[in-house]
């Protein structure tokens, strides 16, 4: 009985060290936790692997734009986001990829997090877009 008891308590004390591993914040000025197994590692470097290439895409979207390769503002967000005459975009190819890894990690936050993490995305990307694509102050860098 003393034996039960001592595997008992000491599997307790493990599953109680197991939680405390599961809630291991980063630290230092990065937000977030540990993941506690594998399979969550999985699910959250596949969100972020989504967020990496949509940003990509959208600024490549910015470049095409700069580039004089899409039309106008219009062009821009349809590349950007979704295209309705084709269903294409950046935004499209992020939605399916979030859904993906939402289908096989039900119950993930990062996946529950997609379209948030989305629209910090864009909104951080366009606006850092006008220190990429600066306007000379005085006039010394363009071609007159």
């Amino acid at each position: 009985m003393v034996r039960k008891l001592a595997i008992v308590a000491g599997l307790a004390t493990l599953l109680g060290a197991g939680v405390v591993v599961a809630a291991t914040p980063f630290g230092g000025d990065d937000g977030g936790f540990i993941p506690p197994d594998s399979a969550t590692l999985s699910c959250e470097k596949a969100v972020g692997k989504a967020v990496s290439k949509y940003v990509g895409c959208v600024i490549k979207c910015h470049a095409r734009r700069a580039a004089l390769k899409l039309a106008d503002d219009t062009a821009e967000d349809k590349c950007e986001k979704v295209d309705p005459a084709t269903g294409k975009g950046c935004g499209a190819k992020y939605d399916a990829a979030i859904s993906k890894v939402a289908t096989k990690c039900p119950g993930s936050c990062a996946a529950a997090n997609g379209a948030m993490l989305k629209s910090l995305a864009e909104g951080t990307i366009d606006a850092a877009n006008s220190k990429v694509y600066c306007k000379s102050p005085s006039g010394a860098f363009l071609d007159q």
